[in-house]
């Protein structure tokens, strides 16, 4: 059927075919299906009785009342398509949160030290503060898993608070530890930072898996490694 853009919207027709359709399984309900199958049937012999001006104005009051809870139907349709997407997109959200708040500390811990962690197993510390900030529950996994915190990078042309660094050595624990320091002798504070950031990690040697010290001097630059360090 065709749509007519003088249907109007009924909301009492419509529900009234709800019903019917929730009793009768027939949204026409019986009055209606029964003038439906009556004017399906007449011929052109019925039409040239007594009922010729009658039959029309039945059948499009037959339309008229269909096109009108159909219309009423789609209205009703378009005003919800936007909160079923909202129900659905809370849902997806929903479903996906449920799901993590059931997974346990322990593969929380492995996913975050996978998604900070580079090709050579260093932990970048700035995606884990990152991570620490999405929401309570990051915050204290992040913050108890010892993992994350063993990379420890000072550069010679940033600061390095020396209250973060002591906080990364103690949530650090007894694991062991990646140092990458960064020496840049034209650079006035740099060497003051460099002798502060020692006095404070020399205390952990003992837990140095490895020094990495890049050193230059105008545009001259070096580089000394040194794997499983001990102090004595």
């Amino acid at each position: 059927m065709e749509k007519d853009a003088n249907f109007r919207i009924d909301i009492d027709k419509a529900i009234e075919a709800a019903q019917s359709w929730k009793v009768n399984n027939d949204p026409l309900g019986s009055s209606w299906r029964k003038e439906l199958v009556d004017l399906s049937r007449r011929t052109f012999e019925d039409v040239r009785g007594s009922e010729v001006r009658l039959l029309p104005q039945r059948s499009e009051s037959l339309v008229s009342d269909v096109g009108t809870i159909v219309k009423t139907l789609d209205a009703l349709r378009d005003l919800l398509s936007s909160d079923l997407e909202m129900a659905q997109s809370s849902n997806t959200t929903v479903s996906l949160m449920c799901g993590l708040a059931l997974l346990p500390g322990e593969i929380f811990g492995m996913i975050f030290l996978l998604a900070c962690s580079g090709e050579t197993g260093e932990v970048d510390l700035v995606a884990v503060t990152r991570l620490s900030c999405v929401c309570r529950h990051f915050r204290d996994i992040v913050h108890s898993d010892s993992r994350l915190w063993t990379t420890i990078t000072m550069s010679s042309h940033t600061t390095f608070p020396s209250k973060f660094l002591m906080l990364c050595l103690s949530r650090s624990k007894d694991s062991v530890l990646d140092i990458n320091a960064s020496l840049d002798i034209t650079v006035m504070e740099s060497m003051p930072r460099f002798v502060e950031f020692l006095n404070i990690i020399a205390p952990h040697c003992h837990r140095w898996r490895s020094f990495n010290l890049t050193y230059s001097i105008g545009r001259l630059t070096a580089t000394t490694l040194l794997t499983d360090t001990k102090c004595q």
